[in-house]
């Protein structure tokens, strides 16, 4: 297995955030899905209840980090894989359209008179 590069592991966090949003608002996805996941994720990182306590510094908040991540690629494995495959399609080919975008180049000469 390849180890990934923080960026690659960021980007890959961007998007699975972004999948589960759009996912979140699509109706074809049962609502106890919406509702249990998320509120589970929740209840652990507002109840003081921890694997490792949020006293301690970076590491307590990292858990409650973990537990998040968890529950969103466990909220998109649950989803309906047609309707999972249709928006990462749409992430995908607005992602290239992003890129395209960047690439452009304006060349152009100015004076300050």
């Amino acid at each position: 297995m390849k180890k990934k590069s923080n960026s690659e592991f960021i980007q890959e966090i961007s998007h699975d955030v972004q999948l589960a949003w759009r996912l979140l608002r699509d109706p074809r996805v049962p609502t106890y899905l919406k509702v249990s996941i998320p509120a589970v994720a929740a209840l652990y990182v507002i109840l003081p209840l921890d694997i490792i306590p949020d006293m301690l510094p970076i590491i307590g908040q990292l858990d409650d980090l973990a537990v998040i991540i968890l529950g969103i690629r466990l909220f998109i494995q649950l989803a309906p894989k047609e309707v999972v495959a249709e928006h990462e399609t749409a992430l995908r080919r607005s992602s290239k359209s992003d890129k395209k975008e960047n690439e452009k180049v304006i060349d152009a000469d100015y004076q300050v008179k």
